[in-house]
């Protein structure tokens, strides 16, 4: 004789419980992230932050979506945290101050450290002792901030300003009217363009400026600015 078992029959509901409590753990964890994320930029933009709300909010005004940030205030509003461009700065009301008689040779070195980057805040207590370098292979390539810093025997230096080669040259063509140690090294004197440098006296100037009315100041060191955060005594 011959016997046949009886399957067993396997009940469905304990895999839908599973797969209720899978999307209800799905449905939490996503509803957090949203909580969290609303919670922030909500902090950022209307908390007591101010700081961080005006590096937030001028970052976002001069990126290529600036729309993102509309919505969330006036246009008055928005107009107090956008930071001044080179289109609009005019050359300031602020007399060159003279920093002739200080001879302190001490240099402060801070260091920054924070979880994401580190580095180093160099104070040089007397203005006129920063100068700018260039290639010593100007118009043909470039040199690196370590071998100017060597090449001109001094203590340390740092990137300023950018090349006319539109990100693809040698970098042995400084970009914009280039003045060191007062002398005329490159550029278009007839344009104005923005200015960062330092005149004869040790005053610092920031705005638009031509290669004549550079002259008229004194400068005895200029290079080629982008985006500033200061000018006519407030920061931006």
């Amino acid at each position: 004789m011959l016997f046949t078992s009886k399957k067993k029959e396997h009940s469905s509901f304990p895999l839908k419980n599973k797969n209720t409590r899978m999307g209800s753990i799905i449905t939490i964890t996503m509803v957090m992230i949203i909580y969290m994320i609303t919670s922030t930029v909500a902090l950022v933009l209307y908390g007591p932050f101010e700081n961080l709300r005006s590096a937030v909010i001028g970052a976002i005004l001069t990126s290529r979506h600036p729309w993102v940030i509309t919505p969330f205030y006036s246009a008055a509003t928005l107009a107090k945290y956008r930071p001044v461009s080179f289109d609009t700065m005019d050359r300031g009301t602020l007399p060159a101050g003279d920093f002739a008689n200080i001879h302190d040779d001490e240099i402060e070195v801070v260091p920054i450290q924070t979880a994401k980057y580190s580095g180093s805040l160099l104070i040089v207590h007397d203005p006129k002792r920063v100068h700018v370098a260039v290639t010593k292979h100007l118009n043909s390539v470039g040199e690196t901030v370590s071998e100017m810093v060597k090449d001109s025997g001094s203590i340390a230096g740092i990137n300023a300003g950018g090349f006319s080669d539109g990100g693809h040259g040698t970098g042995g063509i400084p970009l914009g009217i280039t003045v060191s140690r007062g002398k005329f090294i490159c550029g278009d004197k007839t344009s104005r363009e923005p200015v960062i440098g330092i005149t004869k006296s040790g005053a610092l100037i920031v705005g638009k400026y031509t290669f004549q009315e550079l002259e008229q100041l004194g400068s005895k060191m200029r290079s080629h600015s982008g985006r500033n955060w200061f000018a006519t005594g407030s920061l931006f």
